[in-house]
C-alpha cells in the first residue's frame, strides 16, 4: 500500500490514536504539532510556601503521588495481599481469603481488553502493546496457564511489579509550580 497502512475503526478522544488510513507517522506529527514548547523545569513550593531544590521537589512529588503505606490499617484481606507481595523466596501459605475474591482467568476476559486498546508508548522493556498483544493472542493457553498459576500461587514475579513512573505537567494549569499540577505515569515492563 505504499507508506499507507490500513487501521482498524475506533475512537479515541486523546489524541494519539492513530488515524483510520493513511501513513503511520500522520499520527505521530499531528501529536508533535499539538505539544507545546518543552517547559522549562520548575522548582516545587511547598505547603509552606518555600521554594524546594532539585531534590526536594522530587521528594515532594514522590510524597504526592505515594502517600504513606501503613501496615496498621490493614484488613485481613490487605495483610494477606502484602504479606504475599513482600518480596520474599518463601512459598505462599494456604489461603481462602483471596482465593474466594480471585476466580481464574478466562480466554474472554483476556481478549476483551487486547480488542478495545489502542497503541501505547512501550514500557521500560521496549515492548510495544502491539507486540504484547501479538504475543498473547499467539498462545493463549499458554499465557492463561501462566496467569493462572501465578493467581492460584499468589505469586507474581518482582520484575512484574516495577515500574518507571515519569512525571508529566497536566494540561492547560496556571500554575506548574504545585504538586498537583502534574500526574505520575508508570511505565510497566
Amino acid at each position: 500500500m505504499n507508506g499507507q497502512q490500513r487501521m482498524p475503526r475506533r475512537r479515541a478522544g486523546n489524541g494519539f490514536a492513530p488515524p483510520r488510513t493513511g501513513s503511520v507517522w500522520d499520527g505521530i506529527y499531528r501529536v508533535i504539532r499539538n505539544t507545546g514548547r518543552n517547559r522549562e523545569d520548575v522548582l516545587l513550593i511547598n505547603d509552606s510556601g518555600q521554594t524546594c531544590s532539585p531534590n526536594e521537589s522530587a521528594v515532594l512529588l514522590a510524597n504526592t503521588f505515594f502517600p504513606d503505606d501503613r501496615v496498621d490499617t490493614d484488613g485481613p484481606y490487605h495483610t494477606e495481599l502484602r504479606r504475599r507481595t513482600d518480596g520474599s523466596i518463601r512459598p505462599p501459605e494456604a489461603s481462602d481469603i483471596l482465593s474466594e475474591m480471585d476466580p481464574p482467568f478466562t480466554g474472554a476476559e483476556v481478549k476483551w481488553p487486547l480488542r478495545h486498546s489502542i497503541p501505547k508508548a512501550p514500557g521500560i522493556d521496549g515492548f510495544t502493546s502491539d507486540i504484547c498483544q501479538a504475543a498473547i493472542l499467539r498462545d493463549l493457553g499458554l499465557f492463561l496457564a501462566m496467569a493462572n498459576k501465578c493467581l492460584q500461587l499468589g505469586y507474581f514475579p518482582r520484575a512484574w511489579k516495577v515500574a518507571t513512573i515519569k512525571v508529566i505537567p497536566k494540561p492547560g494549569k496556571d500554575d506548574y509550580s504545585r504538586p498537583k499540577s502534574y500526574r505520575p505515569i508508570g511505565l510497566l515492563p
